[in-house]
């Protein structure tokens, strides 16, 4: 993506996404965080566990408070207690604001990893093995009630345990009278509270004889010193359904789509001549669902995936099941379980279900709770009970179900807002999400902002427009400059962008149209309108213009643009008006002026502060032009920010800064140790004779891409410089290229030397790997091959044409016929032979005996045109050759 290129705006424009944890909790960063605890306690716990966020090494002296709790010293053994909850309390809350960020573990499948969370499970671990002072009750109560790691509810429960007193036999019985979720805690609470003889557990004991867990049952009915004589209620599995349990599954139900009235169940299965082309995905291809309406041609669908779908009834059939019934077969299907088992319950099969909790699914949580609300309790306690056994905690029943519907809904807020522009849809979504049902989910402050937001946006895309492009280029010239920057301004809010690929992202330089991209009219019939965030850059704003963006910094508005790493991941990040204004003036500024990623997190009058600072900094520079803003990012970048450094080297060799910009990156090169590469790279592309020095130093620099680069410049600039040497250092590090890195950026170079040696060198890239899966720059570095008659190109074209091993599939048409395909690698070939020769096109579509006459007729071409070029005669080859694309160099030119 082009605006990605540009380093000055990453700082916020690459908002890191947070991962998941065991139920899909993703929690984003919050906009500003207070301690969790209260009291000085509270405040310590806040401070110690920021230091230790930065810098491991720094001390938390939980240890020191493990010890104090023993004090005879009243006081101290209560502060040490409270400063330990406190611990607990706030590193739980820093999994969620955003002080411990969650780091994606470097593997696929890996997870995420939190400091906050591994901090906590390490103080749990040390809390449960030695805690025995009243003064743990605190932080004993804090893990019961509010701790979703059921290790560290356990080893509470051990603390509880040891604590003989009022106060904590109390807190045992608090386990009892309203259940807790973990069973190993309330199986320990049972226990414990046998041995104790606590008489006013045994109400609760008796209601424990038929709860719906067999292990919590069993440890209440051998409890008979609590008991007495009275023989315990016998287990009915209607019965089993506990007031949380119960309001559980009434708020599932409220969380999924409502029912409309009249829907019927049915089971959906797709035909097996179906036109579809999800089945190398594993999507499940029969499902039970709610018939909502049904026409000619189309199946309405509620799914229990908790979707709406419409099924074109070419494809899919509609028979009548009951809900009884599904929940059976969804039994069936755990009894006998396959590798696809779970795949079959994630609504994309195995690639969402890879980030799902694998207990229990959500058609099973849907299914039960339809059934529980429609009084099938039999059914329900069936199809849910063995589910929730295997659960270690009840709650994350509700957890699980929140965060997989929300997913749902979420996703389809962001479709509706952006590519389908359709606010009422969005807002409805929204607002949906922002019930209380939906509370702890982690897109559900996003949800609560965006409803407030589209409620008051009714006039986007209507008389808040874009224009088109004739009608702008009319506009600007009744307008002073200051009046066009804000008119595009105030529409950036409109910036709808589409990500095409993944991993990808998007493009704020996307092309906008009237119409949104899932719109009543076609995409080649809707009607382009300008882009405000590059009519803005286009502009060059000076210092004193940037003015004019910085209050819209401030602004926490999101535009119609969402992005993403994998659209089966549930991470989605929605862009914000300040994102793109922050980038605009980031890229004009030359420097990470707008931190957004810091101002997120701060206060108002933190904000305040850094929105004046940029305006001063705007006053300060209003004189430097465009370069001498780039010049002074070079000279006054700190040590400490070497990103920032990299992308002004790269910006300056982009702008051909030339002499001025060398000389002062030569001059501060050594500060930067770790941009060594970048540095030579672009003092390459600066083409300045004022960087031989440092490159004939670089060339016995320890990082080979580092000396790579200056060999390249020496070989460019320096005819002094023994070429022998030049070649040595390129040959050491092409030979760790694969053929479409540094090679295609070295081949100019190399060429223009003329000599054996270096032309040996060239040619090296055929044997490279990648080189021929790149076809972008393949095709023109072939093209100088052959115009300059190389046998070792020629074989390699030749042997590529004679290949029939399979390369890929094509779907396309013939003489007004659709075909469908394999290719082989002899088809790609002679694809790229288009650049080469004149008025040549190559029928890919065509059946096999005319593709491969094709073939035979520009093999014979190609010898001829060697012979000749041999010869020295004039060849028919196309004479000049498209310039080397160069991946991800946004400064280059063609060669």
């Amino acid at each position: 993506m082009k605006h990605l290129l540009h380093v000055f705006a990453l700082a916020f424009v690459l908002i890191a996404e947070i991962p998941i944890w065991a139920a899909n909790n993703i929690v984003p960063p919050a906009a500003a965080v207070t301690p969790a605890w209260p009291g000085e306690e509270g405040r310590e716990a806040w401070d110690k566990l920021g230091a230790y966020y930065a810098d491991k090494k720094a001390v938390i002296p939980w240890q020191d408070a493990l010890d104090a709790m023993d004090s005879p010293d009243a006081g101290a053994s209560a502060r040490a207690g409270n400063f330990l909850a406190a611990l607990f309390a706030q590193s739980f809350s820093d999994e969620q604001n955003g002080r411990a960020r969650w780091q994606s573990l470097p593997y696929w499948g890996g997870g995420a990893q939190s400091d906050a969370r591994d901090f906590r499970a390490q103080l749990a671990g040390a809390f449960g093995k030695s805690a025995k002072s009243p003064a743990a009750l605190p932080a004993v109560r804090w893990l019961l009630e509010t701790e979703r790691v059921a290790g560290s509810q356990e080893a509470s429960m051990t603390v509880l345990r040891r604590v003989r007193t009022p106060e904590a036999d109390a807190l045992l019985l608090e386990q009892l009278v309203a259940p807790h979720p973990n069973a190993a805690v309330l199986r320990a609470a049972i226990e414990e509270a046998g041995l104790r003889k606590l008489g006013a557990a045994a109400p609760s004991l008796e209601k424990l004889c038929v709860h719906y867990r067999a292990d919590i049952r069993d440890a209440a009915r051998n409890a008979p010193a609590l008991l007495g004589e009275k023989n315990p209620p016998p287990y009915n599995p209607i019965d089993a359904f506990s007031p949380s349990l119960a309001a559980t599954l009434h708020d599932i139900v409220r969380m999924a789509p409502t029912v409309s009235a009249g829907a019927a169940w049915r089971v959906f299965a797709q035909k097996e001549n179906g036109d579809d082309d999800s089945d190398w995905l594993d999507e499940p291809k029969t499902f039970s669902g709610w018939l909502c309406n049904e026409t000619e041609n189309d199946f309405t669908v509620l799914d229990y995936f908790a979707q709406k779908r419409t099924l074109p009834k070419a494809a899919w059939t509609a028979t009548d099941e009951s809900l009884g019934q599904t929940a059976q077969r969804l039994l069936a299907m755990r009894a006998s379980p396959s590798d696809k088992t779970v795949d079959q319950l994630s609504r994309r099969g195995g690639l969402t279900a890879q980030f799902e909790p694998g207990q229990i699914s959500i058609p099973e949580i849907l299914t039960a709770a339809w059934l529980f609300e429609r009084g099938e309790r039999a059914a329900c306690a069936g199809l849910l009970f063995p589910r929730l056994e295997i659960l270690s905690d009840e709650r994350w029943l509700r957890e699980i179900a929140r965060n997989q519907i929300g997913r749902v809904a979420h996703e389809e807020m962001l479709v509706d807002f952006s590519e389908r522009r359709d606010y009422p849809a969005a807002l409805a979504l929204a607002r949906r999400l922002a019930d209380s049902v939906f509370d702890g989910y982690s897109y559900q402050e996003r949800a609560v902002e965006l409803a407030a937001q589209l409620e008051r946006s009714t006039k986007d895309f209507h008389t808040l427009a874009l224009p088109v492009p004739d009608e702008w280029a009319r506009m600007k010239t009744t307008m002073s400059r200051e009046d066009a920057i804000r008119f595009l301004a105030a529409r950036l809010r409109l910036l709808n962008c589409i990500q095409w690929g993944q991993p990808g992202g998007v493009d704020y330089d996307d092309i906008q149209y009237q119409t949104p991209m899932k719109g009543e009219v076609p995409r080649d019939k809707r009607i382009q309108v300008i882009n405000p965030f590059t009519e803005l850059k286009d502009m060059q704003l000076t210092p004193s213009e940037l003015k004019l963006l910085v209050p819209y910094l401030a602004q926490r508005d999101f535009i119609p643009t969402f992005s993403y790493w994998r659209d089966f991941h549930p991470a989605r990040t929605l862009h914000r008006v300040s994102w793109v204004a922050g980038y605009i003036i980031n890229d004009a500024a030359k420097r990470n002026l707008a931190d957004l990623a810091t101002m997120e997190t701060q206060d108002e009058a933190a904000q305040a502060d850094h929105l004046a600072e940029i305006m001063r900094w705007c006053d300060e520079h209003a004189a430097l032009s465009a370069s001498d803003l780039l010049l002074d990012t070079l000279r006054l970048t700190t040590v400490g920010n070497y990103q920032q450094w990299i992308g002004a080297i790269t910006e300056s060799a982009r702008q051909k800064l030339g002499d001025r910009a060398a000389e002062i990156i030569c001059d501060r090169a050594n500060e930067f140790p770790k941009a060594s590469a970048d540095a030579a790279e672009g003092l390459y592309y600066l083409r300045s004779e004022k960087a031989l020095p440092l490159a004939r130093q670089w060339l016995a620099h320890q990082n080979r891409n580092t000396r790579f680069w200056s060999a390249l410049l020496i070989l460019a600039l320096d005819k002094n410089t023994p070429q022998q040497k030049t070649l040595a250092v390129l040959d050491e590090g092409l030979s760790q290229d694969t053929g479409n890195d540094l090679y295609p950026q070295a081949i100019p170079e190399l060429l223009a030397c003329k000599t054996p040696d270096a032309t040996q060198l060239a040619l090296g890239i055929l044997q490279r790997p990648d080189f021929l899966r790149w076809e972008t720059s393949a095709t023109p570095i072939l093209h100088r091959f052959l115009l300059a008659g190389y046998d070792k190109a020629y074989a390699c074209v030749l042997e590529r044409l004679d290949d029939s091993k399979p390369s890929g599939h094509l779907v396309g048409e013939w003489e007004g016929k659709r075909v469908e395909q394999d290719l082989c690698v002899y088809d790609d070939m002679a694809a790229m032979a288009k650049d080469w020769r004149k008025d040549w096109n190559y029928p890919s579509s065509a059946p096999e005996d005319v593709r491969k006459q094709r073939v035979a007729e520009l093999k014979a071409w190609l010898i001829r045109q060697q012979g000749k070029i041999k010869r020295g005669e004039s060849s028919e080859f196309v004479q000049t050759p498209k310039p080397i694309p160069v991946w991800f160099k946004p400064y280059v030119d063609a060669p």
